[in-house]
């Protein structure tokens, strides 16, 4: 993986119906956490080198590295990051669709897509079509995103 910017697919396994607040929830802290990742990528850098079949596998230890190395943003600096204009590297969403299981199609700078899902509880799958990060559900990734900013 390196900088480039790609689709990633997301899959929430366990969805039957969506809160809104959770989604908008959900979309906010997603958001965040890629324009932190995305401002102090000298920290994540060693990520972007790794090869898709590298993380599999490794999603907590990842998580667990990622918490422990960043400074992550508390709850006041949040606004900060979600606000920021990224211009051609932005988290952009292209497609939701509520079939079963709800699926997320993210567009942005892959490895920082995927290290954001993984801080959200996301496992990597790859397989010889591509890959696509599969999470619980969105309210399982929404508590994992608030474990890592501490909420």
């Amino acid at each position: 993986m390196d900088e480039e910017r790609a689709e990633v697919k997301v899959i929430f396994e366990k969805e039957e119906k969506l809160k809104a607040y959770e989604l908008s929830n959900y979309l906010y802290n997603l958001k965040v956490i890629y324009t932190y990742l995305f401002e102090n990528r000298e920290m994540t850098e060693r990520y972007s080198t790794w090869s898709f079949e590298e993380i599999e596998g490794q999603e907590a230890e990842i998580r667990e590295d990622l918490i422990e190395s960043l400074e992550l943003p508390i709850q006041e600096q949040k606004n900060t990051f979600f606000w920021k204009n990224l211009d051609s590297d932005e988290l952009e969403i292209v497609e939701i669709s509520k079939e079963n299981p709800w699926i997320c199609l993210c567009e942005g700078i892959v490895y920082l897509i995927v290290l954001s899902l993984i801080l959200s509880g996301g496992e990597l799958e790859v397989s010889p079509d591509g890959f696509r990060v599969k999470l619980n559900s969105l309210g399982e990734g929404l508590k994992k995103l608030k474990e890592v900013f501490q909420e």
